[in-house]
């Protein structure tokens, strides 16, 4: 018995199984090959089947065959697309790299105005490929007064992520890239998690946001020179969809070779 795949490539051409991944490949400028389009049909269909991708406001994969591509904002193309600024290094199937001068993406997305998010109901995750710069947030607020960080490595305390709130939930676990994502549930705690895995739990109020934008490898005056995989942000997830979300990822990543 011939299998599905097998069928769809005799058929001629990839043909989607998630119309969610059609879009993002529609938006693309340079049209990837079949196995990318698989793959990243695969990993919508997983964030899917998890409950995640109703939940997310932005996806940026950055690991893509194309720069232009690694731009498109994966839940929403044409929608908070990443935009490049002082040009980071793009490198086919990574992502991007900073220099920690002046080197960063924005997200164009204020903290305060995420319509799948709330003060008390939130997530932010990054994965971050190399160690970069001790001490500086891959994402968080491009200004001061920030509400929003998230620290693969950051520094003495590597994991450290701060969601709604005006500090850190800090965690020092020996590791300095990987995904790492910050949730707020609830107007009392932040919860944090690095691969998926080894749950932290914060007691930290929420805070009002304050009204700028989030950023990739910058905070206020500070900058990161890690090279930067993917990143996302939306409602708050349950730890079982953190780590569906970290599988997916990782699923993609491997697919590419990262």
């Amino acid at each position: 018995m011939i299998s599905y795949l097998a069928y769809r490539a005799a058929a001629g051409g990839y043909s989607f199984v998630n119309s969610e991944a059609e879009a993002v490949v529609a938006a693309f400028s340079t049209e990837p090959d079949d196995t990318r389009k698989e793959l990243i049909d695969d990993t919508v269909g997983a964030l899917k089947t998890a409950g995640v991708w109703t939940k997310l406001y932005f996806l940026h994969v950055m690991a893509a065959n194309a720069e232009l591509n690694a731009l498109v904002n994966w839940k929403s193309p044409g929608t908070f697309n990443l935009v490049r600024v002082n040009s980071p290094t793009f490198t086919t199937d990574r992502g991007f790299t900073g220099d920690a001068v002046s080197m960063h993406l924005t997200i164009g997305a204020e903290s305060t105005v995420f319509p799948n998010g709330s003060r008390d109901d939130e997530h932010l995750g990054a994965w971050q490929l190399t160690s970069g710069t001790n001490g500086e947030p891959c994402l968080a607020n491009v200004s001061t007064g920030d509400k929003h960080r998230l620290f693969v490595n950051g520094g003495a305390n590597e994991r450290q992520v701060r969601v709604s709130g005006s500090t850190e939930a800090i965690f020092n676990d020996n590791i300095t890239t990987g995904h790492v994502v910050g949730r707020r549930p609830d107007s009392a705690n932040v919860y944090s998690y690095r691969n998926g895995t080894d749950e932290q739990t914060g007691a930290i109020a929420s805070s009002a946001p304050t009204a700028n934008s989030l950023a990739l490898l910058r905070r206020n005056t500070g900058y990161n020179a890690a090279q930067i995989f993917a990143c996302h942000g939306g409602q708050n997830l349950s730890a079982t969809e953190v780590t569906a979300l970290y599988d997916a990822l990782n699923a993609y990543k491997t697919g590419v070779g990262a």
